[in-house]
Parts: C-alpha cells; sequence; structure tokens
C-alpha cells in the first residue's frame, strides 16, 4: 500500500512541476465536457414520415398538419394507398408510418375517441421508441385542443382523445 501512495505522490509532484501537463490534466477534460455535451443528444430531427389519410377530414388534416409542423417529422408521402406505405417502411424510406381510418372524425364526434395507427420500424431501435413517444405526444397534445372545439358542425364538448394503436414493424 505505501509503493502505491509514494507512486501516487510523484506523479502528482511531476504534474504540478509541469505546468504543460498540469493545463492538460485540467483544461482538456473540461473543454470535452463543454463541447460532447452539446454533441450528445437523443434528440431525433426530421424523421420521415408516410401519412395514410383515409377520412380526409377537418379532424384529420388537424392531425397531418401538427405532425408536419412539429419538427420532429418530415412528411415525405401523403396517399390513400396501405401497401404503398408498407413498401415505403420495408425499403427503408420511412421510419413511421400513420394511419388515420375512415370515420375518424365521426368518431371523434359520437364517441369523443379517435383511433389512429402508428406503424414504427422497430429495426432502429431506441430510435423508434423516441419516434413513437414523439407523435404519441403530438396526438394527445391534439385530442387536448379538439376538446371543447368545433369539428364541423358539432361541438365537442366532452373530453376527446385519440386511441393510437402502435405496430412494430421489422423489415
Amino acid at each position: 500500500m505505501r509503493r502505491i501512495l509514494y507512486l501516487a505522490q510523484a506523479e502528482v509532484l511531476h504534474i504540478v512541476r509541469d505546468r504543460i501537463l498540469l493545463a492538460q490534466v485540467l483544461v482538456v477534460p473540461v473543454v470535452q465536457l463543454l463541447v460532447l455535451s452539446n454533441a450528445a443528444t437523443f434528440e431525433i430531427r426530421n424523421t420521415p414520415i408516410h401519412v395514410v389519410d383515409l377520412d380526409r377530414s377537418t379532424a384529420s388534416r388537424g392531425v397531418v398538419n401538427r405532425l408536419a409542423a412539429n419538427g420532429h417529422f418530415e412528411i415525405v408521402d401523403d396517399t390513400p394507398s396501405l401497401d404503398q406505405a408498407d413498401e415505403g417502411l420495408l425499403r427503408g424510406d420511412v421510419t413511421m408510418v400513420v394511419v388515420i381510418p375512415h370515420d375518424f372524425e365521426t368518431s371523434l364526434v359520437r364517441t369523443g375517441v379517435g383511433q389512429v395507427q402508428l406503424s414504427v420500424n422497430a429495426e432502429k431501435g431506441s430510435a423508434a421508441g423516441i419516434v413513437q413517444a414523439y407523435a404519441s405526444r403530438v396526438l394527445a397534445q391534439y385530442a387536448g385542443e379538439l376538446s371543447g372545439f368545433r369539428v364541423g358542425r358539432v361541438l365537442l364538448d366532452p373530453p376527446t382523445a385519440i386511441d393510437i394503436r402502435v405496430r412494430p414493424s421489422t423489415t
């Protein structure tokens, strides 16, 4: 144990006597901490998504607009074809497919709940979970906005919810 303490004391004396080495020991870790803390982030931006809007209503366009305006998503395609959306997911062109079914707005008005399906490319691991969480948050905020608003000619008085169905897709 004495040998280890002696070696540690000798190294500390060596570092304190050498000004360049002292600067390297103190400054380099601080610079690394400042630079790398900004570089290491889990935020995902401009995720390519494909939207399949089968309803084409005011409420479904609101969902699409909220996703597009978020900054985390980039709508690369918007078609009524589920097959085309699945092909884009399989090719890796898109990370997520958002499917808004027929009667989305009608379901929101009648029952207060509308369903939206998110198909996420699960090959990307944790990125898929982050993208799904972003989309779920956007849809939950939009559902909160719809409560107390008019959709078409009907006032949505009860709390409105968007039921999110997630389908992990491995290619």
